[in-house]
């Protein structure tokens, strides 16, 4: 189990932060998800051997977010 945290850009509302807690939830690796809109901070939980941040990015670029580097 690993501990990974992001930041993340283009979350508006409480609405979009739960959206993407729900669509990062459906990943087979996520064991737990918590996004903060205040600091706009998204926390994973995440099984290290089958972890894949490829996906990760995917799924938040998918709903209109992008990850901060």
């Amino acid at each position: 189990m690993e501990k990974l945290s992001f930041k993340i850009e283009g979350m508006h509302c409480m609405g979009c932060a739960l959206g993407l807690e729900e669509e990062i939830e459906k990943l087979d690796f996520v064991n737990k998800v918590e996004v903060i809109f205040d600091t706009k901070t998204m926390i994973l939980e995440v099984d290290s051997e089958k972890y894949d941040y490829n996906k990760v990015s995917e799924t938040v670029e998918k709903l209109g977010f992008k990850i901060v580097k």
